[in-house]
């Protein structure tokens, strides 16, 4: 859970990105809800911006796992915080790799992560019960 108190102690740029993350999330779910993810993948996720540092590859992730903490849908979340922190990475002038598995247990689940050189930053822990199914690199 979020401690307000520990928001006192972030830098500004840490601010910045929490809340760059937060609009980001409820930007990408109510695009979803509305357009579908094909589009939402052309409109929302433009790689532009100039790299400066890997610290912002750490400092964008941090914010995606610190706002999904204040977003009121549960379902589904794993693709929102992914084309969130995709989003937010493109922006930056990084390209990562939204992936999509499904898994075949009593019932279908689907699930989404983002990796970046191969690294995963979001969902990755659940990824090893899912069979990829679908990989969508930065445009």
């Amino acid at each position: 859970m979020l401690n307000p108190l520990r928001v006192f102690w972030w830098t500004w740029t840490e601010r910045a990105s929490f809340l760059e993350a937060l609009f980001s999330l409820y930007l990408a779910k109510i695009y979803l809800a509305l357009l579908g993810f094909k589009k939402v993948r052309r409109i929302f996720v433009k790689l532009r911006g100039n790299r400066s540092s890997r610290s912002e590859i750490n400092i964008a992730q941090k914010a995606v796992l610190r706002a999904q903490h204040l977003i009121f849908w549960k379902r589904s979340a794993c693709l929102t915080n992914a084309l969130a922190l995709q989003s937010m990475l493109a922006r930056r002038g990084y390209k990562s790799e939204l992936h999509l598995g499904v898994a075949k247990a009593p019932t279908l689940k689907a699930h989404a992560w983002l990796a970046f050189e191969g690294r995963d930053l979001i969902g990755g822990r659940q990824k090893a019960s899912f069979t990829p199914i679908a990989s969508f690199d930065t445009d």
